[in-house]
């Protein structure tokens, strides 16, 4: 992996364990909180370099190692920034814990939502799949913000330990009500539906059967109707000549 790095121009920055090289195991051991060092492959690895690319040539890799402590752990950590005035030791201990964030998202997508296992059998349908599981992580990571903020402002931390949300609890509890939060402005209009008909049906009265009317205009009269003609009466009428 180091070497497919150095061979892309990608600058890692590895966190390195006890027993995987000799050369770390020493820097590790040492009281130095850094050293330039060539990191080789083992004998075994070689073998198995040379069946999976053949022809391959297998160089020592120089690589800058650091050392800190933080909260009474070690770290201890392998990047190829040789720049010790540019790159010192808090800006990559900052780098490398940044990433935390991106560790605890693919830890949340393989294991709370088993991202890997897709309905879709196509290109598109694994990229709607994978849309889908972004938005409802940041939807319920939302939720979960919000929640520790109001928590945060009216409750004080138990036995002085602070807490904060089960996001394992938040992204079910968000899911659940899934539906319900897209699908609210149907709702709010159903409930008002229903309300206009319960209303409606407060208001009854008994049907009369056999009741007739003669039919009877309630149409107002406007202003500009012109008045009719009045009638004479029936000593004033015209004489005709």
């Amino acid at each position: 992996m180091l070497h497919e790095h150095v061979q892309r121009g990608i600058h890692p920055i590895f966190r390195l364990k006890t027993k995987a090289n000799a050369v770390v195991d020493a820097f590790i051991a040492s009281h130095h909180t850094d050293a330039m060092v060539e990191i080789a492959p083992t004998q075994d690895s070689l073998k198995t370099i040379a069946e999976r690319y053949p022809g391959h040539s297998a160089q020592p890799i120089p690589l800058c190692l650091v050392k800190y402590t933080i909260a009474g752990t070690t770290y201890v950590l392998g990047t190829t920034l040789f720049d010790h005035q540019r790159y010192r030791v808090n800006a990559l201990s900052d780098v490398y814990h940044a990433r935390w964030g991106i560790e605890e998202l693919y830890k949340i997508s393989k294991q709370l939502m088993a991202i890997e296992d897709f309905h879709g059998r196509t290109e598109r349908g694994v990229k709607q799949e994978l849309y889908a599981h972004f938005v409802l992580i940041t939807l319920a990571r939302m939720f979960s913000n919000h929640s520790d903020s109001e928590f945060n402002t009216r409750a004080t931390p138990r036995h002085g330990v602070p807490t904060h949300t089960n996001f394992k609890n938040c992204l079910i509890t968000v899911t659940r009500n899934l539906e319900s939060l897209l699908l609210q402005h149907a709702t709010m209009w159903r409930e008002t539906m229903n309300r206009i008909v319960v209303c409606i049906a407060a208001c009854r009265q008994v049907i009369r059967p056999n009741r007739s009317y003669p039919r009877r205009s309630r149409k107002p009269i406007g202003k500009w109707k012109p008045p009719k003609p009045a009638k004479l009466p029936t000593n004033e009428l015209p004489i005709a000549y």
